[in-house]
């Protein structure tokens, strides 16, 4: 059997969460329809479920971060490219540092972004153009793991 990526599954939520697409790929069918059929349902207010999940299977908690068969997520070194476009496009909710492992700054991010109306999303901007940059403070992940240049 083979072993899932964290990260393909983390990425699938977040972007295309609304209909179970990251469910399917670790397969948990049934759960997958169910998202697809709450999304429906709630006219498309359920796609939250899947972005959700997509972030906490990024962010690395246990109850998310298995395939069907209960079997673990491996854990890919990341990359650089990949952090910084999620920063830029996807920053204001902290993904690029869920991505990262920074999990304290994600949530901070993702509460000012709510709480300030979008726009304290400029933070998760700036912080996607500096690791495409290669600024210091931005060139590893939070276990001290160096990021892939590509």
């Amino acid at each position: 059997m083979e072993q899932k990526s964290k990260l393909i599954a983390g990425l699938l939520g977040v972007s295309l969460g609304s209909f179970g697409i990251h469910n399917f790929y670790l397969g948990k069918t049934n759960r997958a329809i169910a998202q697809i059929v709450v999304t429906c349902l709630t006219c498309g207010f359920g796609a939250l479920w899947g972005m959700i999940e997509g972030i906490m299977i990024m962010a690395g908690s246990p109850s998310v971060c298995v395939d069907a068969n209960n079997v673990p997520l491996y854990e890919s070194q990341k990359f650089q490219l990949v952090a910084g476009m999620l920063g830029i496009f996807l920053g204001g909710f902290g993904v690029h540092n869920f991505y990262l492992g920074k999990n304290d700054i994600a949530i901070i991010q993702l509460i000012l972004t709510f709480c300030t109306g979008g726009i304290s999303a400029i933070w998760g901007l700036v912080e996607g153009v500096m690791i495409l940059f290669g600024s210091p403070n931005y060139r590893q992940d939070a276990y001290g793991n160096p990021l892939i240049r590509i």
